[in-house]
């Protein structure tokens, strides 16, 4: 035999529980919110790489766009790459070279993307740095990357990323 109050306390359990799932129901059936605004972004630009190494007789860190041979023969002299730079033709492309000062062993510079913004050249790199587990020679070093883009007049922009890397096994 049941008790009178039983039914009463499971119709409003029901009822509590229908009121929950129409609240749930309710809130699923909003509007989405409004996809964010495109990025205006850019024209991305094909690049590749011509040369890097750790080694550079640059004091300070250096973001350039090199538009001419002169001036590459320059810089090329002053970075020891680890195998011969690929030859550049100055009339078809650019060379946008980053490369950073640093205090030990371990780093490295890698461009990730090349774009045309407006009229704004944007270059982005990663310096990858060593993580505290990492065991690096002493010894300042100056890693840097050269690669060739379509050749292009607009201003250039660098934008460097940094980010560390664990030498866990």
């Amino acid at each position: 035999m049941s008790h009178p109050a039983d039914g009463a306390v499971f119709r409003s359990g029901l009822a509590l529980c229908s009121l929950l799932f129409l609240g749930v129901l309710a809130l699923g059936c909003e509007d989405p919110p409004p996809p964010p605004e495109d990025d205006p972004g850019g024209e991305v630009l094909y690049f590749e790489p011509i040369g890097f190494g750790t080694r550079a007789r640059l004091r300070d860190t250096t973001e350039v766009v090199i538009r001419d041979s002169t001036t590459w023969a320059a810089y090329r002299d002053s970075l020891t790459a680890t195998g011969p730079f690929r030859p550049v033709d100055f009339s078809q492309a650019v060379v946008l070279l980053a490369a950073v000062p640093a205090p030990s062993g371990g780093h490295l510079v890698e461009f990730e993307a090349v774009e045309l913004v407006g009229d704004t050249l944007v270059a982005q790199y990663v310096l990858s740095v060593p993580g505290a587990d990492c065991i690096t020679a002493m010894g300042l070093t100056t890693p840097f990357q050269a690669v060739l883009a379509r050749r292009t007049e607009a201003p250039a922009r660098f934008v460097r990323r940094t980010e560390a890397y664990s030498c866990e096994l």
